[in-house]
């Protein structure tokens, strides 16, 4: 699924089966990709504008917005494995709730924020930063170590790493 700008070689999402699945490990990125808006910027408005702690916000007003804008064929591919992890950029805290309750996601892989024991976001990152490009592939490899994931998804240029490292790939 050409999602973007960038052209790459890897087959649209449109000609991956759905069968046979349940046995195996998606790994997706989030935006661009389950979720058609590839910015995260209007999420973390939301946060801004409810001035308060980012894990509340992301447990009862993220949800709904998320949810209005999950891409329907992504999402019809993801739901057929067995196991689904995503992968992406945005941080962790903002995302795990709906992408594990919603979408039935076994693990979320993100960028990891500094939070005060109040729960507010301090704007710092946890090492190795914002999960993007190389930090993606070496987050991959982590945590499934030789026994990789079936299929990789992701809609951009610095998802190509990660998705290189899996056995199928698509966009």
């Amino acid at each position: 699924m050409v999602m973007g700008a960038h052209r790459c070689n890897f087959p649209p999402i449109s000609k991956c089966s759905t069968e046979g699945r349940l046995n195996q490990t998606v790994a997706a990125d989030l935006d661009g990709t389950l979720l058609v808006s590839s910015s995260a910027f209007p999420y973390f408005m939301l946060i801004a504008l409810e001035a308060g702690n980012i894990e509340l916000v992301s447990r009862s007003v993220l949800p709904k917005f998320y949810a209005d804008d999950v891409h329907p064929k992504t999402w019809r591919v993801s739901s057929s494995f067995g196991k689904r992890y995503i992968i992406t950029a945005t941080p962790r805290i903002m995302v795990e709730p709906f992408v594990k309750t919603y979408l039935g996601a076994d693990k979320v892989i993100g960028t990891e924020l500094k939070v005060t024991k109040s729960g507010r976001a301090t704007g710092f990152t946890i090492k190795p930063g914002v999960l993007v490009g190389e930090h993606k592939s070496d987050a991959i490899l982590k945590e499934f170590g030789t026994d990789l994931p079936d299929l990789g998804i992701g809609d951009r240029e610095t998802d190509h790493g990660f998705m290189s490292l899996c056995k199928v790939r698509s966009h």
